[in-house]
Formats: C-alpha cells, structure tokens, sequence
C-alpha cells in the first residue's frame, strides 16, 4: 500500500509508480508528435502505440485494484 511516511518520503512503490508514469507519459507525448490525435489517423495502426497502450491500461488497472483494495479509497463505503 502507498502512503507517506514522513514529511518528504514517499514509499518505493508510489515512487516507482510515478517515475513508470513519467516515463509512459513521455513515451506518449513523442508518439503524438508522430502521429498526432486528429481524426484523420483514426484508422492508423502502429505496433508501439498498441503496446503503449496495453501497458498504460495494465497499470491502471493495477493501480486501481490496489486503491480499491486499501483504505484510502473512498468509493468501497456505503453512502
């Protein structure tokens, strides 16, 4: 689970998650600066966007069922 443990240090896990956010964050903006968002390239196929797409999903996924399953999530309470 991510939490902060002192004033300025942050767990391994959320520093390892925000430095693959960055990374993948980077690697999305240089892609766009290829093949930029228009409707023109809907049909465009590329092998590195699917990837980059699969991964960030992937790690959504995981980052939620992380915050879903802790108990700083405040979606798993009754209202």
């Amino acid at each position: 689970m991510a939490y902060i443990k002192g004033k300025n240090e942050v767990d391994y896990y959320s520093w390892t998650l925000w430095r693959e956010y960055l990374s993948l964050e980077d690697d999305l903006i240089q892609l766009m600066g290829v093949i930029p968002p228009d409707n023109q390239n809907l049909n465009i196929w590329s092998p590195k966007l699917a990837n980059l797409l699969i991964i960030i999903c992937a790690r959504l996924d995981s980052c939620l069922k992380t915050t879903l399953s802790s108990n700083i999530c405040f979606f798993n309470t009754a209202l």
